[in-house]
């Protein structure tokens, strides 16, 4: 594990009969997952405060970025759902 760069996600699937080439694959996860995720959608409202929400991937461009100081965080903070930590070793 300790050589692992970056997140992984692995599934296996197993044919009940043989695929033809350039055949299409549907999975099926149901009826009864099908009626929670059309619940999930009709019925979802966002989260407080996610008009001003900004992903780690966003504040990670553009790559030469210097960190903000903290005098400077109280005029221009950092979003508030984003935790900005130092290590120091």
């Amino acid at each position: 594990l300790a050589t692992i760069k970056r997140a992984q996600l692995a599934m296996q699937l197993v044919a009940l009969r043989d695929i033809e080439p350039e055949e299409e694959i549907f999975l099926d996860y149901g009826d009864e997952w099908e009626a929670a995720w059309q619940k999930h959608v009709r019925e979802w409202k966002p989260v407080e405060g996610a008009d001003t929400y900004v992903s780690a991937f966003e504040m990670n461009q553009p790559f030469d970025q210097v960190f903000r100081t903290e005098s400077e965080q109280q005029e221009l903070p950092y979003p508030s759902n984003l935790m900005i930590k130092f290590h120091h070793y």
